[in-house]
């Protein structure tokens, strides 16, 4: 009997989290209707620098009619000092990779290092609106249920059965609880903003504001089934991170971006595919960090693999009429820590001016040679891919 109790319990309190996020404000002028282009639109795309900042969960903001507001002010700010290793949970569901995998996956957008239109995706809390604490709600859930189960258990068991009343407690409690989840709201605010990359000009921006509502409970995991077969806005998972949150919003941006192009024939002459810039790569290492033969392996390899991603390269590495210059600078393999420590950065040969740099110290098993240098160059041409140089 207590064995079966147990797996009752345990049953009940097994947490699954329902997600559902929805665009509460969205650019004027922009229907739903689809537009069918005669050719996908070449584009670039990266996020933008508050991915690498802190971002901040929303704010609590009472009502100002509210008699007690201070008082939920105070005990929702207690709540999130409590738990705030959730902001770095919830910052990667507001930079989700799959946002950008959603853009490359439209069959009217083409991902192109060398178109002259470029997207750049930033995301910032928005502190209108209440966020409903969880571990509050659950507080004040437990406080409602208590003179329901004491009612129900004195009227079912007899007086001093002090065992049965607990194990009915907590069942029952266990049940109330997952009928009515737990859930909290957090609010965003997009702003995708598009850029003539020649000239680098903000050409206009595209901003979304995002209700994200997460519950937990037991009966999630009968929601979560349906809810997402569906629509994109609902998402299933074990833990805080969803996909919603990126699914909606790319697929609002995206309805709206092809509007603006069919609407605006001189934006889409400007998103013309320019010949791609040629590129030498050279090494350049300080006195006593020289390391040739693992500089020059080193390089050999990640030419190899930026080719693959469409880089093209002049045979001749000291000629000077190619576009760009790839520099490996600082380069040092420390052979007692087996620390590799790089620096890379690519120049406009003319402007000097810097397109990109990567730097970065990473460790080094020998045995494992060729596929620790792998892993440092596919994290580089990863981090290129997201500043959409690749």
């Amino acid at each position: 009997k207590s064995i079966s109790l147990s797996l009752i319990i345990t049953f009940l309190f097994i947490q699954c989290y329902l997600h559902h996020t929805s665009i509460i404000e969205k650019p004027e002028g922009y229907d739903d209707k689809e537009v069918n282009l005669k050719e996908p639109i070449p584009l670039k795309v990266r996020f933008g620098e508050t991915k690498y900042k802190d971002f901040v969960l929303i704010g609590y903001r009472p009502h100002a009619n509210s008699g007690c507001a201070q008082w939920k002010k105070d005990l929702v700010r207690i709540d999130n000092e409590c738990f705030r290793k959730i902001e770095v949970r919830e910052k990667g569901n507001y930079f989700s990779n799959e946002l950008i995998s959603k853009l490359k996956s439209s069959n009217s957008l083409q991902f192109n290092s060398n178109s002259n239109l470029k997207i750049e995706i930033n995301a910032f809390s928005d502190k209108e609106g209440d966020l409903r604490s969880e571990s509050l709600w659950i507080i004040l859930g437990t406080i409602i249920a208590i003179p329901i189960v004491v009612a129900y258990f004195n009227a079912i068991f007899p007086k001093g059965d002090v065992r049965n009343f607990f194990n009915g407690s907590v069942v029952l409690g266990a049940i109330l609880i997952n009928i009515i989840p737990p859930s909290d709201n957090n609010y965003a605010k997009y702003e995708i903003d598009l850029y003539d990359s020649k000239s680098n000009v903000k050409i206009k921006t595209f901003t979304y504001k995002t209700e994200h509502t997460k519950s937990r409970g037991f009966f999630n995991a009968l929601y979560g089934v349906f809810f997402p077969m569906f629509s994109d806005s609902f998402d299933q998972s074990l833990n805080e991170n969803t996909y919603t949150i990126a699914r909606v919003v790319s697929n609002q941006f995206e309805k709206d971006f092809i509007q603006e192009m069919e609407r605006n024939p001189e934006l889409r002459k400007l998103a013309y595919i320019n010949e791609p810039p040629t590129h030498i790569i050279q090494l350049n290492s300080k006195p006593g960090k020289e390391n040739n033969s693992f500089n020059q392996f080193f390089i050999t390899k990640l030419e190899s693999k930026l080719q693959d991603k469409g880089l093209v390269f002049l045979s001749n590495k000291i000629n000077t009429n190619s576009d760009r210059i790839i520099t490996l600078e600082d380069a040092y393999f420390n052979e007692e820590t087996n620390d590799f420590s790089y620096f890379l950065q690519c120049k406009d040969s003319k402007t000097k001016q810097i397109i990109w740099k990567e730097k970065g110290i990473r460790s080094i098993i020998k045995k494992d040679f060729d596929k620790d240098i792998d892993k440092i160059i596919d994290e580089i041409i990863f981090s290129l891919e997201e500043k959409a140089e690749l």
